[in-house]
């Protein structure tokens, strides 16, 4: 594929093809935990507080690709200098919308 310089500061170019994995790396953490029920993992760590907290909700939430809202419990700890972000599949919720 050829790109150009438009000059304008665009490059136009067509984007390569999708990778043939179409699986996010959230649904990946989320086939995981499934196949370990009730058990936490830490699913990653932050330096702020804030950020820390803010992925867990999101995650609780479902907005991360492959994490259904109301399956899964998150939490966020600060440990030392760190900002822990834990996961864990709690199973469908009994209440569906």
């Amino acid at each position: 594929m050829e790109n150009s310089n438009s000059g304008d500061g665009l490059t136009w170019e067509q984007p390569p093809p999708p990778a043939s994995d179409h699986r996010t790396k959230w649904s990946l953490v989320a086939e995981q935990l499934r196949a370990r029920p009730g058990e936490w993992a830490i699913v990653a760590v932050r330096k702020d507080t804030g950020l820390a907290a803010s992925m867990a909700n999101n995650l609780r939430k479902g907005r991360y690709g492959g994490v259904t809202e109301g399956e899964f419990e998150s939490a966020s700890r600060k440990i030392g200098d760190e900002c822990r972000v834990y996961l864990r599949y709690i199973g469908q919720s009994e209440v569906q919308s």
